[in-house]
Parts: structure tokens; C-alpha cells; sequence
């Protein structure tokens, strides 16, 4: 797996709420709400059972998240585009891409993890 992905599913965890350990070649996220956890690899750039609680959270946050064909943009309320992303291989690559680059916007607007 590609470092920026480890990284962007490291990002996308802690985002959610997660532990996150990162061995040499994968993210194991834990939740550390419960004593049991879910202790798994992480599978936000894979998996839409992951990656759309993620895109529900950004829109619980007030924020619109439009997929539409192999792209994916984050608005604001006053429809500020924060992220528009390029055509990708995959509607889930699309989405994945947009979530990791708003983390990151949003983490820098002063909502610290």
C-alpha cells in the first residue's frame, strides 16, 4: 500500500475518532470508546462501509459532499467549494481523495483532532 494512502486512512481515522497505529506498511485503527475496539486494517480508500459514515460526519459537520460520476467536491453552507476533486479511477478513489484533502483543510481551520 502507498505511503500517502497509509497516511490518508491514518488522517480519515483519527477524523472519526479512532486510534490509529501505524506499522510499516498499514493503518490498524482502534476504538478507543470501547474496551473491545475494532482493531482492523483500515479500509476508507477501499471500502464505502467505511468511507461513508466518513461523508456522513462531514455533512453532520454542515458541510455538502456532491459525487456525482468519478468526482467528489465538499462545499460549505454559503457554497464555498473547499475541495473539487479530478476525475479518478474509481467513485470511491474520487471520494476517498476529497474526504483526506477537507481532513486536512478542515484540521487547519483550528478544529484540532
Amino acid at each position: 500500500m502507498k505511503k500517502e494512502t497509509i497516511e490518508g486512512n491514518k488522517l480519515i481515522a483519527i477524523f472519526m475518532g479512532y486510534e490509529c497505529f501505524n506499522p510499516k506498511s498499514w493503518c490498524i485503527v482502534l476504538d478507543k470508546n470501547t474496551t473491545t475496539g475494532i482493531n482492523t486494517w483500515a479500509k476508507y480508500n477501499s471500502s464505502w462501509d467505511w468511507l461513508m459514515p466518513v461523508v456522513e460526519k462531514i455533512e453532520s459537520l454542515g458541510f455538502r459532499v456532491e459525487i456525482i460520476g468519478l468526482t467528489c467536491s465538499i462545499y460549505t453552507n454559503s457554497e464555498e467549494n473547499i475541495y473539487v476533486d479530478e476525475p479518478a479511477m474509481t467513485k470511491t478513489e474520487a471520494t476517498w481523495q476529497a474526504v483526506v484533502e477537507f481532513i486536512k483543510w478542515y484540521n487547519s481551520q483550528t478544529h484540532n483532532p
